[in-house]
């Protein structure tokens, strides 16, 4: 979809880590009712990725993994 081009290439974002996200927002009480369009999604998004995908990790792994500081010198 455009919304997940848009993902990808401004924010970085995989589409395994979209989808992850996503059934994350849909479930959570709070989200599920004020997260209703990609517009909205990608506002929120720094805080569902840390939320979602970076907890439990260490910040070494965060770092390590991270693939949005790929381009950053």
């Amino acid at each position: 979809s455009a919304a997940s081009d848009v993902y990808k290439r401004q924010d970085k974002a995989k589409p395994k880590e979209i989808k992850r996200i996503i059934d994350w927002v849909v479930v959570d009480q709070f989200w599920a009712k004020n997260v209703l369009c990609p517009a909205s999604l990608r506002k929120h998004y720094p805080r569902f990725y840390k939320e979602v995908i970076d907890r439990g990790r260490s910040l070494e792994e965060k770092i390590a993994t991270d693939h949005r500081l790929d381009d950053v010198d």
